[in-house]
């Protein structure tokens, strides 16, 4: 519990410093919760960018498919203080709907935890979470409520034609010979593959 309450504090934290704008596992992944805050991860910036077509599930196309493109910017990845913290951006441009026109995330994508890929110490992480995703259901039924990434909510946020939505997520640190990391975002978005890890 007393790990869990820290880790909380670091959500907090971050999503305050975001609303202007594990430690190492084994071949089955890792999530466990340290006791660091991380660092401020920066809002701005471009370390890749993939425009794509718009993405819409299957629910959202037998009624009324969303058009134009999505582009998905990784902004930022940063080790610090037993931690890896990752930002990123998604925009729909439609210029066929409204400016204000909006619809929400879980209409584009199946939203689902993201996952950092260390290739050099062959591992892979979750976002941080008071449990372990590989016990079970319940196990990743609660992380896909707590774990330490945004957006993950099925009721929302929505998201708005030509409008930026900032997202992150808290990793474990990843190996400290690292250089370059991959990140696979919710299905249906593109993954980034060699993207390079900024040490403070």
């Amino acid at each position: 519990m007393r790990l869990w309450g820290k880790a909380l504090v670091a959500t907090v934290a971050t999503a305050t410093l975001l609303a202007g704008c594990t430690s190492s596992g084994d071949d089955k992944g890792s999530s466990g919760a340290g006791s660091a805050t991380p660092g401020a991860p920066v809002v701005g910036g471009v370390l890749a960018e993939q425009t794509i077509d718009t993405p819409t599930r299957e629910n959202r196309k037998a009624e009324e498919p969303l058009g134009g493109t999505m582009t998905v910017t990784v902004r930022s990845v940063t080790v610090s203080e037993g931690r890896t913290v990752v930002t990123w951006a998604l925009r729909w441009d439609d210029p066929g709907a409204a400016d204000g026109a909006s619809a929400s995330l879980d209409d584009f994508i199946k939203v689902a935890p993201p996952v950092l890929v260390d290739g050099t110490a062959l591992k892979y992480y979750y976002p941080l979470c008071n449990s372990d995703y590989h016990k079970g259901v319940l196990a990743q039924q609660n992380c896909s409520f707590y774990a330490l990434y945004s957006p993950r909510t099925l009721q929302g946020p929505d998201l708005t034609n030509h409008q930026t939505m900032e997202a992150w997520a808290i990793f474990p640190e990843v190996g400290k010979d690292t250089a370059t990391v991959d990140l696979s975002l919710a299905s249906g978005h593109p993954a980034f593959a060699a993207l390079p890890v900024t040490r403070p």
